[in-house]
């Protein structure tokens, strides 16, 4: 599984759109979208580390590492 499809995968189990996500962070929904589907670049730590926080999740499970 790549880090996107798990990034996406996250948001749906938790059931939060990619606005509400968005807004969450204080990025844009195109962000998020980027994210998840890998155009662009990853999310950096600090990133990675609020999304973890918001879907409740290890950064690693968060990456596709579980």
């Amino acid at each position: 599984m790549t880090y996107y499809d798990a990034i996406r995968d996250a948001r749906l189990y938790c059931g939060y759109s990619q606005k509400e996500v968005a807004e969450k962070l204080g990025v844009s929904k195109m962000q998020i979208s980027k994210w998840e589907t890998g155009e662009g670049s990853a999310p950096n730590l600090s990133r990675l580390i609020q999304l973890a926080n918001v879907y409740d999740i290890s950064i690693d499970k968060l990456v596709g590492r579980s």
